[in-house]
């Protein structure tokens, strides 16, 4: 069984982050709901973060001569 590098696991893992991040974004009403005053605001900018470390890791992978 061959292990996946650490940059494919983290990204495999940044990929479920983000799809359960966008499932809980779009499901929250941003005009009602419990969050705290800026906590839709926070998981928006985790989950744009999230996105630009998956690019970053992308692309560091393909020039990685490892």
């Amino acid at each position: 069984m061959s292990r996946l590098g650490e940059v494919e696991r983290v990204k495999r893992t940044l990929k479920l982050f983000d799809m359960i991040l966008n499932k809980h974004i779009d499901s929250i009403n941003p005009e009602d709901n419990s969050l705290p005053t800026d906590g839709l605001h926070w998981l928006i900018s985790m989950q744009a973060d999230c996105e630009d470390l998956i690019e970053y890791l992308s692309d560091y992978d393909s020039y990685d001569p490892g």
